[in-house]
């Protein structure tokens, strides 16, 4: 599968959640469950983890949700 086509804006966030400061962190992951966009965020970074360029962003927003990738 490949990230081609997939939205700006999810990778955009996906670089928030990984460098967010720890004032920022909460208001980010609070937004997603309020909009109930995290369950569906969370399978896109799971998507991301098969895209070598973009796997190693993936597997930091998934460590910021506390989610550690297997493999």
């Amino acid at each position: 599968m490949s990230i081609e086509g997939y939205n700006e804006p999810l990778l955009f966030i996906a670089n928030r959640i990984a460098q967010a400061s720890s004032h920022e962190w909460p208001h980010i992951f609070e937004d997603l469950r309020r909009r109930k966009r995290l369950s569906e965020f969370v399978r896109y970074l799971n998507r991301l983890l098969d895209e070598v360029s973009h796997r190693e962003l993936a597997q930091s927003a998934l460590k910021r949700l506390g989610l550690h990738p297997a493999g």
